[in-house]
């Protein structure tokens, strides 16, 4: 596997063969998909952030509610 990357040893091979068969090595494929994940944490936020975040509102919710039914 490695001889395929390595210029000398890659014979008449050309870099777009080079580069085709690192974009099918499973490493990349690999990074790509923790890439792919760590983009979408970027965007979405952490796990940690997005039950924070969630627990908030509900103890607003909860608050809100206790407010207007000690008022009624």
């Amino acid at each position: 596997m490695l001889s395929v990357y390595n210029g000398s040893k890659g014979g008449n091979k050309s870099k777009l063969n080079k580069l085709d068969a690192h974009a099918k090595s499973n490493l990349h494929l690999a990074c790509m998909v923790k890439w792919s994940a760590y983009q979408k944490t970027k965007e979405t936020g952490s796990v940690y952030s997005q039950i924070s975040s969630q627990h908030s509102l509900m103890v607003e919710s909860k608050k809100s509610k206790k407010i207007y039914e000690n008022i009624s």
